[in-house]
């Protein structure tokens, strides 16, 4: 097997693009998993030897049917999979066409021992990153298609992350503003003081201490969401009872938070999935239920004194 390598590799080893090693370096990282569907063991040392020589320094899993390769990705993620037309029982084709539907997030590059037109139209057809004669083994052109490859599905993956981030912050925008509006209509109706409560100038430390636990809270809830903390919950509960918190300071304190929030927005993960005014929802609600609770522990108190 090692003298077929040598033999086929002799004198036709090419080497890789001036720069070639940081942009492996960018799209083929250590921890890289590529799944080899070849049933000829020659060939599949070939193409091992091929991915090492060329510079990939990726872990290789290789198998010899394509039930075998369906079997692998049902318990195993991987960023490729370099897979022979000529294979016993399920041929190349319906393992791509399976394979792009249980794996759509691991590239699929077809392998042939001869270039055939039709194949290759027929695999690009199935959603296939690429076609492949063996020959290509023994030259730099399967790492070029690899990080080709790679490449375009890091590109994508990064447009999509913004997309959702795009998404994540626009609805932060559109929380700030409607909290403005929230928090000006109490205003005008008095601000449902208790306690004498009113929002804090930005220069009392406790104040900005709410603000800052309020911000945390908003992070962490885009974060877990729909899982809520509820022991992060209970002790800013506890921060606006302690100061007697009015619900205007309540939404004045959320609105601060979040203009924080959306000033590290794309530096953060945001999900936009999660709408930020349910912070402020369940704050309410959890604040509303603090506040009936202490008034019927005062309610029973003063009933017992009554009695004494």
């Amino acid at each position: 097997m090692l003298n077929k390598w040598s033999q086929l590799t002799r004198g036709r080893k090419e080497a890789l693009p001036q720069g070639g090693d940081d942009l492996l370096a960018q799209v083929l990282p250590s921890n890289t998993r590529i799944l080899v569907v070849e049933d000829n063991l020659d060939d599949q040392e070939i193409i091992k030897r091929a991915l090492s020589n060329f510079g990939a320094k990726s872990k290789t899993l290789a198998v010899a049917s394509g039930e075998a390769a369906l079997e692998a990705v049902r318990t195993q993620d991987f960023d490729a999979a370099l897979i022979d037309y000529n294979l016993p029982g399920m041929n190349g084709l319906r393992v791509v066409e399976q394979l792009k539907e249980c794996a759509p997030d691991t590239l699929l590059i077809m392998i042939t021992g001869a270039r055939n037109d039709q194949v290759a139209a027929s695999v690009l057809k199935l959603g296939a990153a690429d076609y492949l004669a063996k020959d290509d083994f023994l030259t730099g052109s399967v790492i070029r298609s690899l990080t080709a490859a790679l490449r375009k599905r890091n590109d994508e993956r990064r447009m999509r992350r913004e997309e959702v981030v795009s998404s994540g912050t626009g609805k932060l925008d559109s929380s700030i503003e409607g909290t403005g509006w929230l928090a000006e209509s109490l205003m005008a109706s008095g601000g449902l003081r208790v306690a004498g409560s009113y929002p804090r100038e930005a220069a009392d430390e406790k104040w900005i201490d709410l603000v800052e636990m309020f911000r945390t809270y908003i992070v962490d809830c885009f974060a877990n969401y729909p899982t809520f903390d509820a022991s992060e919950e209970a002790s800013l509960v506890e921060k606006f009872v302690y100061r007697g918190s009015s619900p205007l300071e309540v939404v004045a304190s959320f609105q601060h938070a979040l203009v924080a929030v959306r000033a590290a927005a794309t530096t953060m993960g945001i999900d936009a999935t999660f709408d930020p005014n349910l912070t402020l929802a369940r704050m309410l609600a959890l604040l509303v239920a603090e506040y009936q609770r202490q008034l019927a522990f005062e309610s029973v108190a003063a009933a017992q004194r009554k009695i004494a």
